[in-house]
Formats: structure tokens, C-alpha cells, sequence
């Protein structure tokens, strides 16, 4: 089909249009020359009916495409020409009305043709007319003479009218084409820019997945030609969600800006780096052999080089750790899908490696798969109210009683409840924890709230608080609404948190716990002694209690951990802290808290997590204690 937007396309376009014309005009002259015979005029009547006949077989060879269109409209005109010749002739009249349609049905085939032939047929047209009735009146034979002067008027009025009509639509449709084929233009270039952006990530500038995918599948194929290897490193920033969320868009934005600008200045000749996701960069090189010596020591670097000094935005200095997965192509996958699905099950391999890269492995894959089924599973525990907070007391070390309840949270399957140990860490990694933890809080609050109603006024609740919760926004409005909702004291409540949550920001860590503080909650420390900053942090918190790790009891009577655990137990009380022995399990290593002076313990010595129901038993036999508030 012709494309109007182009001059040479347009002039065929319009030519185009001459096989409809053309049937028009034979059936006006089928009409005539049917009236014609029935009034006796046979010779007019007769050359009408040829010119019908001629005109149908002249469109019908433009339909087949056995004639050319222009090539058909100049054949149509001197069909036509010729036909008015013998009309006139035959006729015996100067201008007759049918004589008039000849005229009409020339000039308007002529403006197929283009605007120099409409005028010339034009100007011919006018020129046969007047010099036939003025300038050699009665040239032709059997002509009566000169005709009336209205006659020749109105003969050329028609003329003019339909030379002026046709030639104005001619040029407004020509000029109409023209704007489009600009138009077309300006929307081929934008077409091109949109090509080129689509291939860009917005934020970063650089190559996004689309292109990646793009530029894969360009290195795959050269990679088949030449008997090469395609090397893909994928580097997915550790725990970015949780702190845009919790430094907002604007600085996460700008470290991942940044990011990017390091990881293409750290990139060797011949590898170039996309942004492939949220918190995804990717590495390609093409190699003629795959070295994964090479290969680990480049993801090192470009690491070290990346991240290793942190990334300054908004006048903050930022440290992010990275998870690096290694695939190449043809040896772990046929295609850029199959790469982006082996990379994915080298990353989730690299996060629970210690130098935290790892060489896909057809092994990974299974484990993959194992932990998408596991966070279906979990999406429907969250659905199915599946999940169960489960509690496990605090006992006063001097005086054996039921001081507080620490909340914990079980998995019910198939009729066994799972501990946290075998899912909290995919529930993170998904998101969900965030959501889950809330719902703890809020159960958690209502049963010791009950609890204390019924009669254990003191009761304290311990709850332990994710990193990925903790840091979420709107976390101490979560608190408070749990408290108020439940009717729990807020001086009852203790928040447990892990160390690493200051890690990351440890000035917004002071900020949240001191809003926890101003509502009056108490702040615990959990797992204390397995970072390196413990001391550091025990200075600038405002903390109430820590809690000593298990693995410090776990050799009892051994003299070098029982010496850390005393040298916690009295660092603590002399900076007003309470201390918990978590994990208490025999009679010696009660007896060493003891002798040490810790505050409380807990652990399968008294009782191991027990469901609401349960504890709430519990709580009764050991009634004798009552707390007050």
C-alpha cells in the first residue's frame, strides 16, 4: 500500500483513485447512452454506450494491476478526448450536455495526473469552446452555427468550477500530505529517542534490564560464533529496601546513582554494567574461556571498590554490603532467561556464604526453587492465619518466680508448630516480616494484657523486634497503637533488639529508641556479645536490660566464657542495666548465673515456648508471685 507521507507515494495514492472514477463516468455514460437509443439518437447513443463499455474495461485492467495508473489515466483522457470528437461529430451540435460531461469527466482524470495537466486540459478544454463558437463557428460539420452566448457561459462556468474545485482539493490534499510526512518525521524522531530511553534506566542513566536483555542476547550470539563464553556478574545491594525506607527516597536514590557511577568506573575494558532492578546492577564480558579465579577476583574488586568506603548522600556516609552471583553462558543456561533464573539461585547462594560471592552450581537451582515454594507457603500462612505467637517465661534468679513472658513465633504444619529459625529469615528476605511482626505485637499485647487482668499485674512482656521492622517507618506508631489497643502499660513492655540494627544508621537506631523510651517503654538488647561494637553501643543507648547471648553458657563451667559472661553481668549493673541469661538449660548453668549475680534467666530449665492457653496455665501454678505494678 502507497504511503501518503512520502512525495513519489503520494502521487501514486492519488493515482490510485483512478479506477473508481473511471467506473463512475461509464456508468453516467451507460445512462446517457441508454436514454439516447430509447429517444432515437442513436450515433450519441452509441458512442456513450462504447464509452461505458471502454471505461468498465479500462478500470477493470487498473483493478488486475495489468496497467499502470498513471499510465490508465492518460489512456482515460484520450478515451475520452476521442469520444468527445465523435460526439460532436455524430451529433451535429456544437456543445451539447453530454458534451459537457466529457469535459468534466477529462479535467478531472487530468488532476490524477497532477496540477500541469489539469491546467493544460483545462486550457484546451476552453479553447476548444470558444474558438468552436466564435473564432470558426460551425467548423465542425452538420454545425447549425454559432451557439447562444449562455450556453457558452454556462459551458465555460462549468469548466472553471470544475477545475477550480478539483485543482483546490488536489493541493489541499497535497499540502495535508506534506504536514503529515513533517509530522511523520518529527514522530520517526521521537520514535527513536523513545527507542534509545527505553533502554535506559531513568535514574541511574545507564543501561537498564530491557537492554540488558537486548545486549545478552547480541553477546550470546557472537558467543556461538566464536566459541566464546559470556560471564554475568549480578551484584543485589543487602538490605537497600528496608533503608530507603527508613532514609527516604531521595538519599536512596542518590546512593544508587552513586553506586552505579562506581561500579562503571570500576569495570574493566570490555564488561559494562546495567541496572537490571530496584537493587540489582549486572556485569557482562565476553571471554574466550570462563576463569572463575578471575572471575571472583574481579566481583572483589569491583565490591571493594564500590561499597567498601561507603557512599556519602545527603551530608550522611552510608556503608551497604552486597550479595554477587557469577553464571556464564553456555555452561549454565541456553538463553538470557535461563541466565537471569541461574543468577538469581547464585545470589540466594552468595547470602549465606562468608565473602558473599558465589559460582552458580546446578545444585543452587533446587535451592532456589525450594525457597519460592517456601514463600508460597508463607504468603498463604499469612492468608490461612496459620501463624501462632508462642511464650516463654522470665524467671527472677534469686526468687525462681514468673516475672515476665518473652513472645516468640511459631509456624503451624500439619499439626506441628515450626520455629522461626526455619522461615523468619524468608520472611525478611520477602518483605513479610515487617507484616508479621506487627500482628505479633498487637497478640502479644492483648494476651498479656489479659493476663494481667486476671490477676498478674506486674507481668512484663518481652517482644522481639526484627531489623527489617524495627527500622520500617512508622514503627513506634505501631507500638503505640498495639498498646493502646490492648490497654497494655507501656512500662510493662520491653522492645528487643538486635545489634545490627545499628549497623547501618546508628544516629536514626538513638532517634527510635529514644521515642520508645518517651513513651515508656523499656528497650533490651538481645543476642548482647556477638558484635563488635557491644560496648560502644551500651554507651550512647538508653537501654533497661541486655541479654546475654546463649553460646556464653553453652560451655559452663568453661573458665574463659564464664569469665566474659561475669565481666557482661558487672558492666551491666554498673550502667543500671538488667541482665537476661537466655538459654538456660542445666542446673550448673543456673548455678553460675546465679553466682555471678544475673537478674533473670530463661530457657527449657523451667519451661520451654508454650502456646497462650498453656502459659496462661503456667502463670496459675506459679500464682504465689504476684508483681505489682
Amino acid at each position: 500500500m502507497p504511503d501518503p507521507r512520502n512525495a513519489t507515494d503520494f502521487e501514486t495514492s492519488r493515482l490510485s483513485r483512478i479506477a473508481p472514477i473511471v467506473i463512475v463516468c461509464g456508468t453516467a455514460w451507460g445512462g446517457f447512452g441508454i436514454y439516447y437509443l430509447c429517444t432515437a439518437r442513436h450515433p450519441e447513443g452509441t458512442v456513450c454506450l462504447v464509452e461505458a463499455v471502454g471505461s468498465f474495461m479500462i478500470a477493470w485492467l487498473a483493478k488486475l494491476g495489468l496497467c499502470q495508473n498513471r499510465r490508465t489515466a492518460i489512456s482515460y483522457i484520450v478515451f475520452v478526448t476521442v469520444g468527445l470528437m465523435a460526439e460532436c461529430i455524430l451529433s451535429g451540435m456544437a456543445l451539447s450536455y453530454t458534451q459537457m460531461f466529457f469535459s468534466c469527466a477529462v479535467l478531472v482524470t487530468s488532476f490524477l495526473l497532477g496540477p500541469r495537466w489539469a491546467c493544460g486540459c483545462a486550457a484546451i478544454t476552453c479553447s476548444f469552446v470558444l474558438l468552436n463558437d466564435f473564432v470558426f463557428p460551425g467548423i465542425l460539420p452538420q454545425l447549425p452555427g454559432p451557439t447562444e452566448l449562455d450556453k457558452t457561459v454556462a459551458y465555460l462556468a462549468l469548466i472553471v468550477v470544475v477545475t477550480g474545485c478539483a485543482f483546490f482539493t488536489e493541493l489541499t490534499t497535497e499540502r495535508y500530505a506534506q504536514s503529515l510526512e513533517g509530522t511523520s518525521d518529527q514522530l520517526r524522531e521521537r520514535t527513536r529517542k523513545l527507542d534509545k530511553l527505553v533502554g535506559i534506566d531513568p535514574l541511574t542513566r545507564m543501561p537498564n534490564r530491557h537492554q540488558f536483555q537486548e545486549d545478552t542476547n547480541a553477546l550470546i550470539a557472537q558467543a556461538d560464533r566464536d566459541e566464546a563464553v559470556v560471564v554475568v556478574w549480578i551484584f543485589d545491594l543487602k538490605d537497600y529496601k528496608s533503608f530507603n525506607e527508613r532514609v527516604g527516597h531521595a538519599v536512596g536514590d542518590e546512593v544508587l546513582r552513586k553506586t552505579g557511577e562506581r561500579l562503571q568506573n570500576s569495570a574493566a575494558d570490555g564488561m559494562r554494567v546495567y541496572r537490571i532492578g530496584g537493587d540489582e546492577f549486572a556485569v557482562t564480558a565476553i571471554r574466550t574461556e570462563f576463569d572463575e579465579t578471575e572471575a571472583m577476583s574481579l566481583a572483589r574488586n569491583m565490591f571493594l571498590t564500590t561499597l567498601r568506603d561507603g557512599i556519602e548522600a545527603d551530608g550522611r556516609l552510608t556503608v551497604l554490603d552486597a550479595d554477587i552471583g557469577i553464571a556464564t553462558y553456555p555452561r549454565d543456561c541456553a538463553n538470557v532467561d535461563e541466565l537471569l533464573a541461574v543468577l538469581t539461585s547464585a545470589v540466594d547462594e552468595a547470602k549465606h556464604k562468608e565473602n558473599r560471592i558465589a559460582v552458580y552450581e546446578p545444585r543452587m537451582t533446587e535451592f532456589t526453587r525450594r525457597k519460592q515454594r517456601l514463600n508460597e507457603r508463607l504468603t498463604k500462612a499469612i492468608q490461612c492465619d496459620e501463624f501462632a505467637v508462642f511464650y516463654q517465661a522470665h524467671i527472677d534468679a534469686r526468687t525462681d518466680q514468673i516475672i515476665g513472658a518473652e513472645a516468640l513465633l511459631r509456624w503451624e504444619q500439619a499439626g506441628q508448630f515450626i520455629a522461626p529459625i526455619w522461615f523468619v529469615p524468608q520472611l525478611e528476605a520477602s518483605g513479610q516480616l515487617v507484616e508479621v511482626g506487627r500482628w505479633v505485637l498487637r497478640k502479644a499485647c492483648e494476651d498479656v494484657r489479659a493476663w494481667q487482668l486476671e490477676g498478674h499485674k506486674g507481668l512484663r512482656l518481652a517482644v522481639n523486634v526484627s531489623h527489617s521492622q524495627f527500622k520500617a517507618p512508622g514503627f513506634v506508631d505501631d507500638v503505640v497503637a498495639a498498646l493502646q489497643a490492648s490497654g497494655l502499660p507501656a512500662s510493662t513492655l520491653d522492645v528487643e533488639i538486635n545489634e545490627s540494627v545499628f549497623k547501618d544508621d546508628l544516629k536514626v537506631a538513638i532517634q527510635t529508641i529514644d521515642q520508645l523510651r518517651h513513651i515508656g517503654a523499656h528497650v533490651s538488647i538481645d543476642d548482647f556479645g556477638m558484635e563488635h561494637s557491644s560496648l560502644r553501643h551500651l554507651a550512647l543507648l538508653s537501654l533497661n536490660r541486655l541479654k546475654i547471648n546463649r553460646e556464653f553458657l553453652r560451655g559452663i563451667p568453661d573458665t574463659s566464657e564464664g569469665i566474659i559472661a561475669a565481666s557482661i553481668v558487672s558492666l551491666a549493673h554498673r550502667l543500671g542495666l538488667d541482665v537476661v541469661a537466655e538459654g538456660v538449660e542445666s542446673e550448673e548453668q543456673l548455678d553460675f548465673i546465679r553466682s555471678i549475680d544475673c537478674d533473670i534467666y530463661q530457657g527449657h530449665l523451667f519451661a520451654t515456648a508454650l502456646p497462650s492457653n498453656e502459659f496462661r496455665q503456667l502463670l496459675t501454678r506459679h500464682s504465689s508471685f504476684v508483681p505489682s505494678e
